[in-house]
């Protein structure tokens, strides 16, 4: 940015509010500002880029750019009572009188719409007092009623009142094993599908991977949501770091959209850090250009509890800060490329986006990182995301089949075809991102060719004379869940079975006709059993299993169809590896979807 562009940035929820405290902690420290919002002895707003964050008085007092939203006080009644209780103005604290209780529809239709004018009218004056005000940067989590219910319905007005501005999306997503809010998967999918047209890139989070972080990386042994909020406005800061300080290679809000979103939809990035060490461990470690970059590509830095390695890269930002140079930068990339451990998608080989920040990083005293003389934060958009809205989806499925919680939306104003419509577009989402992987798995496949035909001949051998049965020319698999029917027609010269589960526990079932039946090839099978069905057609109720991480484990055998099953019971499996694989639940046969 050129110095010369104002961003207004919005904390809502209680989560948010707890963040705003973290981030202007540490913004303030940056820039030298006191608690007061007076400059601290020895600073001088000398950088004109400043101003992108603190507006200055006529008295030299300078107060952030930022709105703090809740619709309950308490939170912000801290703020208010804390140490920086001089540094906000009282028209950027805006409380309502009672909570969304972790419901998106008070959120969004009830509670929500009764505080909407006064914040749009507080977002406008600020706006208004702007000189070039280029984007907004919202802060969030999706898991209660405010942040997900009322958040949605401002980033809307926003996309209405503003449609030619920039407005990134932080959030803080639902964790895949931990959870404090029973109706999560309601709030987290109905905020998605609302904002998902308003946002123009989004940056996911989870505390789960953050709580991960503190406990393996920064020696925290017991990590409170302080820990967890302070590691987060550090990436905050070097995200935006060059539009508040001169920078030798700047990266705006612009610049950031245009670089991480292929297109619209596909605006959900991940977010990394490094060097994540102690301060301790930060005494002796050697921390270079090439290793903190290396470190960015590490799943378990992730901020977001997914694995970048079972997806492919459309793109990458390497947001570098300190005493790093171009040319450190582009030895290390290259050596990334030459290395080949990174997979992009075709279409995008070399999706390499850098910034340079001279100005080091700053760390809050008595903190839990190192206070390092480099750092860099990568922001990617990965095709592996959809495994999260898969892992989201089928939460909600459980839910929402009971129609468990249901009056509690119905009841503030929500209608029953928004789940529906919620549900749909979240698949839609799905296969939006199963489209631009298209192209990798297209030649996934084709490199996978030999060694499939060598599988076939493999079961060829293993199985010849046993059945008697010829080869058929294709293999329907029908896999059917809760909202649809997906049909995969394999043809023979492509046997390999490649689709994969929707998440944990998940049941499909695979129908393959028996006209003229050939052993056929299945990977990444975990287990299942058979069942007799009169006619020349047999049904088999599949069981997956997947690791914690949303990884697929595999067998260590190849897994085979051997021909139309006799009749056996039903306990009998049908399928090799059996000792790989969990004991198969007993109401796995009576399973209906």
């Amino acid at each position: 940015m050129d110095g010369s562009g104002e961003i207004l940035t919005i904390f809502i929820g209680q989560a948010g509010t707890q963040l705003a405290n973290a981030c202007w902690e540490l913004f303030c420290l940056e820039h030298g500002v006191s608690p007061n919002g007076c400059l601290r002895q020895g600073y001088y707003p000398t950088d004109p880029t400043m101003c992108a964050f603190f507006s200055e008085s006529q008295v030299r007092k300078l107060t952030p750019r930022t709105m703090i939203i809740d619709l309950e006080p308490s939170v912000i009644d801290e703020i208010k009572t804390g140490d920086y209780k001089q540094l906000f103005s009282p028209d950027s604290l805006i409380t309502g009188k009672q909570d969304a209780s972790n419901n998106y529809a008070r959120g969004y239709y009830t509670i929500g719409r009764e505080a909407i004018p006064l914040v749009l009218s507080r977002i406008s004056k600020m706006w208004e007092a702007c000189s070039k005000p280029v984007g907004f940067i919202v802060f969030r989590s999706i898991s209660g009623g405010t942040g997900s219910g009322f958040a949605s319905l401002l980033l809307q007005q926003l996309s209405a009142d503003y449609p030619k501005t920039i407005t990134l999306d932080f959030v803080i997503y639902p964790s895949p094993n931990i959870s404090a809010v029973i109706v999560e998967p309601y709030n987290a999918l109905f905020s998605t599908h609302s904002s998902l047209d308003h946002v123009d890139c989004s940056f996911l989070v989870d505390n789960e991977a953050l709580y991960n972080i503190c406990a393996s990386n920064l020696d925290v042994n017991d990590p409170t949501f302080t820990n967890l909020n302070r590691l987060l406005a550090q990436i905050t800061s070097s995200v935006t770091a060059s539009m508040r300080f001169e920078s030798a290679v700047n990266v705006s809000l612009q610049e950031l959209q245009t670089n991480l979103v292929p297109y619209p939809r596909i605006h959900f990035s991940l977010t990394t850090y490094a060097p994540l060490i102690s301060p301790r461990r930060g005494l002796y470690a050697e921390i270079t250009t090439q290793r903190i970059t290396n470190d960015c590509f590490v799943p378990s830095n992730q901020m977001l509890s997914i694995d970048p390695r079972i997806g492919a890269y459309t793109s990458c930002c390497l947001l570098y800060r300190g005493d790093v140079s171009a040319n450190d930068v582009n030895r290390t990339i290259a050596s990334l490329k030459g290395a080949k451990s990174i997979r992009f998608v075709t279409w995008s080989p070399t999706g390499f986006k850098v910034g340079i920040n001279y100005q080091p990083t700053t760390t809050v005293p008595g903190g839990d990182l190192a206070k390092s003389n480099r750092t860099v934060v990568m922001i990617s958009n990965n095709t592996a995301m959809r495994h999260r809205w898969s892992m989201l989806t089928r939460k909600y499925d459980l839910m929402y089949q009971k129609r468990a919680f249901f009056h509690h939306y119905i009841g503030e104003g929500m209608e029953e075809d928004f789940f529906k419509e919620a549900r749909e577009d979240m698949m839609t989402l799905i296969n939006d991102y199963k489209e631009i992987e298209k192209g990798e798995e297209e030649s996934v496949i084709a490199r996978d060719k030999k060694e499939s035909r060598e599988d076939k001949r493999t079961a060829s051998g293993r199985l010849a004379g046993t059945n008697g049965y010829n080869t058929s020319d294709r293999v329907i698999l029908t896999f059917t869940v809760t909202f649809g029917t997906d049909i995969q027609t394999i043809d023979k010269e492509s046997r390999t079975f490649r689709s994969e589960p929707v998440d944990t526990c998940m049941f499909h079932t695979i129908e393959q006709a028996y006209n003229k039946i050939r052993p056929c090839c299945i990977r990444m099978l975990i287990g299942g059993a058979v069942s007799y069905v009169a006619g020349k057609q047999a049904v088999r109720t599949v069981y997956w299993r997947t690791a914690s991480n949303g990884r697929l484990l595999k067998t260590a055998k190849t897994c085979m169809f051997q021909g139309p099953p006799k009749p056996a019971p039903s306990s009998t499996s049908a399928f090799e590896g059996q000792s790989h694989m969990d004991p198969i639940p007993k109401d796995i046969f009576n399973h209906r979807n």
